[in-house]
């Protein structure tokens, strides 16, 4: 049975936390989780990095006291789409699932991880096309034949993906398989 930690918050101090835990203590008990602890955040916008209900369950989760955390909607957990990711990043590399009750999101599925990786994706297209603009403006003057930005650029290219790759392969590398089937 996993371990699985509920997370709820609501922006003004007159709004009720109790619907959002209701609904989320029904969810966990129709997947068969184990609710270890509910973290909350009354009165305080999800425009804040810092809350109290969020780092207690952050730190909670970097000690490995839970495998899942429930949440009633992608909103909950932050409003910026990068505060957002970087919550659900970390998550991820702790080897916590997360599942959105409104978005029916469950990143320990594929269509869970492909939607997490088109908000990647809609987050780096906008800095991939100022770094294209800030490239195009120092490569002013290449030639159609420049071996260079026909060779040597894609070389850089596939380098950096070697890189990307790389880090998160040396992390799984380093996870004990039984630890990870245990979870399983």
């Amino acid at each position: 049975m996993k371990r699985a930690a509920l997370y709820a918050r609501v922006s003004t101090p007159d709004q009720h936390l109790e619907t959002q835990l209701y609904d989320l203590r029904k969810l966990a008990a129709q997947r068969g989780f184990e609710v270890v602890r509910e973290y909350c955040d009354r009165g305080i916008s999800g425009s804040k990095t810092k809350r109290p209900g969020l780092d207690a369950m952050m730190q909670d989760s970097r000690r490995g006291e839970f495998s899942v955390v429930l949440v009633a909607a992608f909103d909950r957990i932050a409003r910026s789409t990068k505060n957002f990711l970087e919550v659900v990043d970390e998550l991820n590399s702790l080897s916590v699932e997360f599942v959105s009750a409104r978005e029916a999101i469950d990143t320990s599925g594929p269509m869970g991880r492909m939607f997490l990786t088109m908000v990647g994706m809609a987050i780096g297209l906008p800095l991939a096309l100022g770094l294209a603009y800030a490239l195009s403006s120092l490569l002013f003057g290449v030639k159609v034949a420049d071996p260079f930005a026909f060779v040597g650029l894609p070389l850089l290219l596939a380098a950096v993906a070697t890189f990307a790759c790389y880090l998160p392969a040396r992390r799984a590398v380093r996870l004990d398989p039984i630890t990870a089937l245990r979870y399983e």
